[in-house]
């Protein structure tokens, strides 16, 4: 089996728990397929947003579990606060920092009590693909 696709699957084990991080500080009802592939933009990740669902891609480069746990959080929060916002607007912020990401938000990371929270998830869903 390929690197990206089992990265894909470990993320969409471990999407259900940052949804329901998400879920401790906003509604969360939209659905969301969660991939991991190589991309050919300089990006962490994205969130494409589409009527009816969301597509969550964390960069096959993610070296870590953390660190693609880090960029799936970022990604769902995309994904909560919906595409009629700014990218990184406010309704992001405010969201992102309640749900323990920090700035920069282009390229935001966690805070300490997040990645503490994190390490137990990636601990618990067992060694990141690759790594």
């Amino acid at each position: 089996m390929k690197n990206s696709l089992k990265r894909t699957l470990w993320l969409r084990r471990a999407a259900p728990i940052l949804k329901k991080i998400i879920k401790e500080h906003a509604t969360f009802n939209c659905p969301v397929y969660v991939q991991c592939e190589t991309m050919s933009l300089p990006l962490a990740g994205m969130c494409l947003h589409y009527p009816g669902y969301k597509i969550a891609t964390v960069a096959n480069n993610r070296q870590s579990g953390i660190k693609a746990l880090d960029c799936l959080l970022h990604e769902l929060v995309h994904a909560s606060v919906g595409n009629k916002q700014p990218h990184h607007g406010p309704k992001f912020q405010k969201l992102a920092r309640k749900v323990g990401l920090v700035p920069p938000w282009a390229r935001s990371t966690l805070g300490t009590k997040m990645r503490n929270r994190l390490l137990q998830v990636s601990r618990n869903l067992g060694r990141y693909p690759g790594t």
